[in-house]
């Protein structure tokens, strides 16, 4: 599992660009005269460069021992990256339908006495909720995996402190777990590479639409969300393919490099107090620190806002004219934007089918 997910990140990273003035025609004829064919539909400053991402090597073979204390001769970014590949060895290729604790013990309940060790598993069914500590660099913090591959159809990653709740009715025909709050946590970890508030990631497995209610608002995921709660908002941040959100009757789309917000009654995440915002730029200062390394699809965070085709247009393997030919993007094909090239003249891109 490990390899094919480390596989499945260098061909993330493996630069797909698209020349942003490139008429597509045939290798041996990209000499002739170009056009522009690409423009940004969401207005946003220009890309920054091309991002990278190094997956975590395995450490050694995890065993259930207590969070170890903090090294004073290692930085705090070198300590949460030890932390990290740890949790990594321990769950990330955990069973589905269970929790699965990576770092500190959550408090669980009813009480689950199987989470108390890193590494330790607790079947979803049989929790209600649970309650995920801040990630520091001294004490470590909550790294949870959730697992509802065979019902619901996501993998989810609860980063940090955060309060998650199943409130799936029992006389429904929804699946527990397919319908929950959640409730983010500030963290006062004084190190800049610790994430600084609660989150929850949500994939559907590849290729497959999963559908899912968070704080009342429907839910309908075709690719990675980022789900958080600040002041009285709940914060719905779209980092990979396309989401479908309804509430209040309303439907909005989201693209990779969007974001919505719903706000709600102070104290209660049950139900929105309004209609959603339109979709708005990437608030990219909340999730940038996440470990996208423990994803159980590793990416690059997107850009704000996103590209589109006005016309096809030949997406390279390298930004180039020369690179290796990978496809020939349609007119009207919405991608994320992933980074720019040095001299800014090539996109960085993933298209949504990843």
């Amino acid at each position: 599992m490990k390899i094919q997910i480390a596989a499945a990140l260098l061909m993330v990273l493996a630069a797909a660009c698209t020349a942003s003035e490139e008429v597509p025609q045939p290798i041996e004829m990209a000499q002739q005269p170009t056009a522009a064919r690409v423009r940004y539909v969401t207005p946003t400053s220009a890309p920054t460069l091309v991002p990278t991402a190094v997956r975590m090597a395995a450490t050694a073979m995890p065993t259930a021992t207590p969070e170890p204390s903090l090294d004073p001769n290692l930085d705090c970014k070198s300590e949460l990256e030890r932390r990290y590949a740890r949790a990594s060895d321990l769950c990330l290729t955990g069973p589905t339908g269970y929790f699965c604790s990576g770092g500190l013990a959550p408090q669980a309940v009813p009480s689950a006495a199987g989470l108390n060790a890193p590494g330790g598993l607790a079947e979803a069914a049989q929790i209600d909720s649970l309650q995920t500590a801040p990630l520091t660099v001294a004490k470590g913090g909550g790294l949870v995996w959730l697992r509802l591959e065979e019902n619901i159809l996501i993998d989810a990653l609860l980063v940090g402190g955060l309060r998650i709740s199943s409130i799936a009715p029992s006389a429904s025909n929804l699946a527990k777990w397919q319908s929950f709050t959640i409730e983010s946590q500030t963290s006062a970890s004084a190190c800049a590479a610790a994430p600084k508030i609660g989150a929850l990631v949500v994939q559907g497995l590849y290729g497959q639409s999963a559908r899912l209610a968070i704080n009342g608002v429907s839910v309908e995921i075709n690719g990675t969300i980022v789900a958080l709660t600040q002041a009285n908002l709940t914060k719905f941040m779209a980092i990979e393919g396309q989401i479908r959100l309804i509430s209040y009757g309303q439907p909005v789309s989201l693209n990779a490099g969007q974001q919505l917000d719903v706000s709600y009654p102070p104290g209660d995440w049950t139900a929105p107090a309004g209609l959603p915002s339109k979709p708005i730029l990437l608030e990219t200062e909340l999730i940038r620190r996440l470990p996208i390394v423990l994803f159980n699809r590793p990416m690059v965070i997107p850009q704000p806002g996103f590209v589109q085709t006005q016309g096809r247009v030949n997406m390279r393997a390298a930004p180039g004219i020369n690179g290796r030919l990978l496809f020939q993007v349609p007119a009207g094909e919405t991608m994320t934007a992933l980074g720019i090239s040095r001299d800014r003249e090539w996109l960085h891109i993933r298209l949504g089918n990843g």
